[in-house]
């Protein structure tokens, strides 16, 4: 603790500062600031979210009806079907 008359360190439980003898009050014990509760942040899905999910499956979708429609055209076209 310092003292308020003469700026010295003294002990934290003295009653008087014992370079100058000034009359020392107990500092009041500080109350703890409060921090603000606050709601988790949202996670990001980044590039792989839901949408990108549906828009392979429907790409994959496309691809695989597009070869199955040129297999079929190929074997009609051979007479292997």
């Amino acid at each position: 603790m310092i003292c308020n008359n003469c700026g010295k360190d003294i002990e934290d439980n003295a009653l008087f500062c014992p370079v100058c003898g000034n009359r020392v009050e107990a500092a009041p014990p500080e109350a703890p600031i409060e921090q603000p509760v606050t709601a988790p942040e949202p996670k990001e899905r980044g590039f792989f979210g839901v949408g990108a999910f549906v828009l392979c499956l429907v790409v994959i979708g496309l691809l695989a009806g597009t070869a199955g429609t040129f297999a079929f055209l190929y074997f009609s076209a051979i007479g292997a079907v």
